[in-house]
């Protein structure tokens, strides 16, 4: 399915005056899977006055979805689908517990896993600090509220062009945890605005999650860096 997908995409794309890629990394995957079309980097845009740390919204959003004072939140949102590897998130955050044991994970979005992510989380013990919120709405306030709720954001994929969700984050000063995957890594970089793992490791992402956690400081640090690659955007 792998292969037949990417000779329909490139022989589509070859057809094309102009192709956008939002980063280095995507445009040389295009051109290694064979498209020859015209290229132009063209990232992603992010409002950075819509999404900023706020202490306010980070109370509003807490209290609405439930979420202790002192809970220390892993984020989500996204699809629930399966390139989006939210089991593995699910997995690593059980590792976690042990350690951080006021740990909550939210996890916002719908898609066709959203029922077996459920009985997964059942299975693993811990459907009790973690709430699947579903869709929301993305205009409002609601969506930057949920991200300053949160203490660390994560997105797992096993591939991603140029995540919006990270920027958004970024935004409102999270670090972020993402994997070394497509256009990610040209800009999320490891240990300056953010942690970068590989794909499918539950023991890299329960470490990095740890990490971040259980530190304040670095917390602090790397949000702020962060906002500074949203603001870029």
């Amino acid at each position: 399915a792998e292969i037949l997908g990417w000779q329909i995409f490139s022989h589509y794309y070859s057809l094309c005056d102009l192709t956008t890629c939002p980063t280095i990394s995507i445009r040389k995957i295009l051109l290694e899977r064979g498209v020859r079309s015209r290229m132009m980097i063209l990232p992603n845009g992010i409002d950075v006055e819509r999404f900023h740390a706020s202490a306010h919204l980070r109370e509003l959003a807490r209290e609405k979805y439930g979420i202790p004072e002192n809970a220390r939140v892993v984020l989500f949102t996204g699809r629930l689908s399966f390139e989006k590897k939210v089991d593995v998130l699910l997995k690593a955050f059980k590792k976690v517990l042990p350690e951080v044991p006021e740990a909550f994970m939210l996890v916002v979005g719908e898609g066709p896993l959203r029922e077996s992510l459920m009985k997964l989380a059942g299975r693993l013990k811990i459907r009790h600090c973690v709430s699947f919120s579903g869709k929301i709405e993305y205009g409002g306030h609601l969506l930057p509220a949920i991200y300053n709720a949160a203490d660390v954001f994560v997105l797992p994929s096993v591939f991603e062009s140029l995540g919006l969700s990270i920027l958004e984050a970024m935004a409102c000063e999270k670090p972020v945890i993402a994997t070394k995957v497509g256009g990610v890594v040209d800009f999320v970089k490891n240990d300056q605005n953010g942690i970068l793992i590989e794909p499918n490791s539950i023991e890299e992402l329960g470490g990095a999650l740890k990490k971040l956690l259980s530190n304040d400081e670095m917390q602090k640090k790397i949000g702020e860096k962060a906002r500074e690659t949203a603001e870029a955007h």
